[in-house]
């Protein structure tokens, strides 16, 4: 197949695209970390449309473009500080639209579990589900009935009576989190037809069937073991197919088979990376197809029409795939694409339901994310927008997959981003990921990252046990390591760094949010020789807390989490709260966080300021007051990231800055 890739940008209506004046040698930190110009593009099933988020501080805007034309068909304009938080192409003509709001003092927005139905050409604008019902002067929303519920779509393709799977949660109820409503909701109505409830309480997997109707369901009780439930049609009785409790095994339904009789499901267990399996649910019948001795599959990649899966997503160093059928014709558009774009990371947002159309996203570690179209019949492939366009790859830094071995001989997996037009070694940021459970860090392009790495500073990656990606045991080997092997995988990595030359003994400074800030302070406590400072952002500083304050203790699960994962020895809980340990820190530190951060309440971060002031040690201090778990507004991020320059400017300088 020959691909003639056209690096053309098609001028859209209301999106202004990077001049083509050349960029300074250094980019701003705006550049880096304001709103991408678009999010969230994908075809419609009949491949005449191509919907697109638009981004911005204070709203975002859903456009619609005639494929045959690109010139918009339909554009909704959110009122201030209304969003978009995800939409569906529903049929060949109709969206429809998830919501968010700030509300309050929030700057970041919230779901607000309403549903909204637009057409592609603008018409038949109609608020579906929610709160708002018959109440919404002065906003964009045209309304439908009042709601005191929130709905979330579960299938998002319209059945044969133009209606999609949703699950509602009705509010006002008190105690335990309540069971799941499903329901089939109309697309232009929004009225639900009720069908049942879901038959565990914490639902996390769904699947159904070529006829849109709910054959899986995935979830947990409060102990957090999964149990996955199946049945033969719509309306049949839910029977227990896997019950972690009892198998060890976690299955994750993926996609139907073409003849409708087995699944591909993801596998977890004690034997190795998560693997992908072939499934019969009536005979227990199972087939292994793939399985990496490292790393664990991400998901499967379906064809055209939805009906079966060619290929499966596997993060292995720069990630990839594995074909399951490397003749269909999406397995070889996905061949030739990405041996035309040697380095990048191609994948199908979305195809158009005969294949025909494409909308594909790459990305590589020098190139934020781009959209093309690809037409199959005149083998055309169109560069639709960049997300980031003002950011050259000549101003962006490689990123390498690198391995070591953690002092108790365990493999680790990381990544590696060194400066250009430095000689080594080079100050190092090391950057801790948050979560830290079934969270990692991937190849690609990391705005955090890359800035980092254009004011001269490598950055180092480690996905330290407990991380996901690498199969159930090493995630597991996490558990009650907070301070601990967690840590010290970290620790391991910097050394490693150090030893190979990559890194300036004298000029390390550690970095994260979450649990990466968490993870910053603790190593600069454990590691006054090998960090020179440490900047936690919304980080967790005090293990007693987290039983106590924010919002994973709000529910029996959350509760039942938190017992697992930490110690409730008094004494385990002071040696690995930063907060309590002040006295131990002996380099500096920066503490940023928001004053509206239900995950991480800000009393973790005055608990530590407070605590350094006690202990008469010097930090920096940025607080917004109305931002959450992260900052969302664009000017406080740049006032963030600046003040993290200048830190480390002060601390483990380059001559970049």
């Amino acid at each position: 197949m020959g691909i003639l890739p056209m690096r053309t940008f098609v001028m859209l209506i209301t999106l202004a695209f990077a001049s083509a004046q050349a960029q300074p040698a250094l980019p701003p930190v705006i550049d880096f970390v304001e709103k991408p110009m678009v999010d969230s593009v994908g075809i419609s099933p009949g491949g005449e449309y191509i919907a697109m988020v638009i981004p911005r501080d204070d709203h975002s805007d859903l456009l619609v473009l005639d494929r045959a034309t690109m010139k918009p068909s339909a554009s909704l304009t959110l009122s201030r500080d209304e969003y978009i938080g995800r939409y569906w192409w529903v049929n060949d003509k109709r969206l429809v639209i998830s919501l968010a709001q700030r509300l309050g003092d929030f700057d970041q927005p919230v779901s607000t579990g309403e549903l909204y139905g637009i057409n592609a050409d603008g018409k038949k604008r109609q608020y579906l589900f929610g709160y708002r019902g018959k109440n919404s002067t002065g906003t964009a929303i045209k309304t439908g009935l009042r709601k005191n519920a929130s709905a979330v779509v579960l299938e998002g393709k319209a059945d044969a009576d133009d209606r999609i799977l949703v699950g509602i949660s009705h509010w006002g109820t008190t105690g335990e989190v309540p069971l799941m409503e499903l329901g089939r909701m109309h697309i232009s109505t929004g009225s639900v037809a009720r069908e049942g409830t879901a038959p565990v309480r914490y639902v996390d997997s769904v699947l159904s069937d070529a006829d849109q109707r709910l054959r899986f369901l995935g979830g947990s009780e409060s102990n957090r073991q999964q149990k996955l439930f199946y049945r033969t049609s719509a309306g049949a009785d839910w029977t227990l197919v896997n019950d972690q409790a009892t198998t060890g095994r976690i299955i994750y339904p993926l996609a139907f088979t073409r003849d409708g009789t087995t699944i591909y499901a993801k596998v977890e267990d004690d034997k190795g990376p998560a693997a992908l399996v072939r499934w019969n649910p009536e005979t227990g019948e199972e087939k292994q197809l793939y399985r990496d001795t490292a790393v664990s599959i991400d998901d499967v990649v379906l064809t055209a029409d939805q009906r079966d899966a060619y290929a499966v997503h596997v993060m292995e160093g720069r990630g990839g795939y594995a074909f399951l059928d490397p003749n269909a014709p999406e397995a070889k558009l996905t061949t030739a694409v990405m041996e035309s774009f040697p380095g990048e990371m191609v994948i199908a947002n979305s195809f158009s339901r005969d294949g025909r159309f494409a909308i594909l996203r790459m990305t590589s570690d020098l190139t934020p994310t781009r959209y093309y179209l690809f037409d199959r019949d005149s083998k055309n492939l169109s560069l639709l927008i960049s997300a980031r366009p003002k950011l050259k790859a000549d101003q962006l830094a490689t990123m390498e997959p690198v391995n070591f071995k953690a002092r108790d001989g365990m493999s680790i997996h990381g990544f590696l981003t060194t400066p250009t037009g430095a000689a080594r070694p080079w100050p190092m940021v090391v950057m801790v990921h948050g979560g830290p459970y079934g969270v990692m860090d991937q190849w690609g392009f990391d705005s955090d990252v890359q800035l980092f790495a254009s004011r001269g500073y490598a950055v180092l990656q480690v996905n330290f046990r407990g991380s996901g990606g690498y199969g159930k045991a090493f995630e597991d080997a996490g558990v009650r390591e907070w301070g601990g092997k967690m840590q010290f995988d970290v620790t391991d990595g910097t050394r490693w760094a150090v030893e190979q030359g990559v890194a300036d003994p004298k000029r390390i400074c550690i970095y994260g949010a979450s649990y990466g800030g968490y993870a910053a302070l603790m190593g600069l406590i454990q590691e006054p020789d090998l960090y020179r400072c440490a900047i936690g952002y919304a980080g967790v500083y005090d293990l007693r807390m987290m039983t106590k304050r924010g919002d994973i203790d709000d529910t029996a699960a959350g509760r039942d989490y938190l017992a697992n994962i930490l110690s409730t020895d008094p004494e385990w809980l002071r040696e690995r709260s930063p907060a309590l340990r002040a006295a131990d820190i002996q380099h500096p530190v920066l503490i940023i966080h928001g004053g509206q951060d239900e995950r991480v309440p800000p009393g973790h971060a005055y608990a530590l300021r407070d605590a350094m002031k006690a202990a008469n040690k010097p930090y920096d201090w940025y607080f917004e007051p109305a931002e959450a778990h992260g900052f969302y507004q664009t000017d406080h991020n740049v006032t963030a990231y600046q003040k993290m320059l200048d830190f480390l400017q002060r601390n483990i300088g380059t001559d970049k800055n």
